[in-house]
């Protein structure tokens, strides 16, 4: 399927340097005084998010290689111009798989409308979504594929959810300690379909059809874990 190792992108707080010959390229999107989006060279990681969600997708495919976009700096904190400039260069990359382990509270044109565009161009885009609460974005487009911590699945598992939460639930568990949760179920996912695309040597797309179909799990858990009864749309 792919000319040169597979290349999955990250869009989160960078990696650390145990991660370094992992990366395919790096960059950092940060605002400056006048609240417009600079690029940088710093990519690496102070908050230990962005290198626990990107093992959790290596720990599925080893041998892949990383795009590293980092819109968190001092906290878990960005905004969508950092996200909306962070996909572009996704694009601009050619790349084809995309973690957001993040969720923004406000539906802003800027993000929807460049994961329409990568969509449009068959890059599958993965976010994270809470277990219970309010819509988040890019998780809520119809574009993206939205995935949710599912205390049912094993690491190497997923779940069909197809909920208003979530269309599909995974791993809410880390390597280390730390960090858990829907953040890093969204990086089990995308390194459930890489790992997928690279076994059945299918493109992302064709092997996110076939996650739907082979799902360990179909259906919510029925326990408050899941939110069985929170009201959500996709926005279309």
């Amino acid at each position: 399927m792919h000319d040169r190792k597979p290349v999955i992108g990250i869009i989160d707080s960078g990696v650390d340097w145990s991660l370094l010959p992992r990366v395919y390229r790096g960059r950092g999107f940060q605002l400056d005084k006048d609240g417009n989006v600079y690029r940088s060279a710093d990519f690496l990681d102070k908050l230990n998010h962005g290198t626990q969600t990107a093992v959790a997708i290596l720990s599925h495919l080893p041998q892949a290689q990383l795009c590293v976009a980092k819109v968190f700096s001092e906290g878990l904190a960005t905004s969508a111009l950092q996200v909306t400039s962070a996909l572009e260069w996704m694009i601009e990359q050619d790349v084809k798989l995309v973690n957001m382990s993040l969720g923004l509270i406000t539906d802003r044109a800027s993000i929807r409308n460049v994961c329409e565009e990568a969509s449009a161009r068959g890059i599958v885009l993965v976010a994270s979504s809470p277990a219970h609460g309010e819509a988040v974005y890019p998780a809520s487009y119809a574009s993206v594929t939205s995935v949710t911590g599912d205390a049912r699945c094993a690491e190497h598992q997923c779940s069909y959810l197809h909920s208003p939460q979530a269309e599909f639930g995974a791993c809410v568990q880390s390597k280390t300690r730390g960090i858990a949760g829907a953040s890093i179920a969204a990086a089990h996912f995308t390194g459930l379909i890489a790992n997928t695309a690279a076994v059945t040597n299918m493109d992302y797309c064709g092997a996110l059809a076939q996650l739907r179909q082979s799902a360990d799990i179909r259906g919510l858990d029925q326990t408050p874990w899941l939110g069985p009864n929170a009201q959500r749309r996709k926005h279309n």
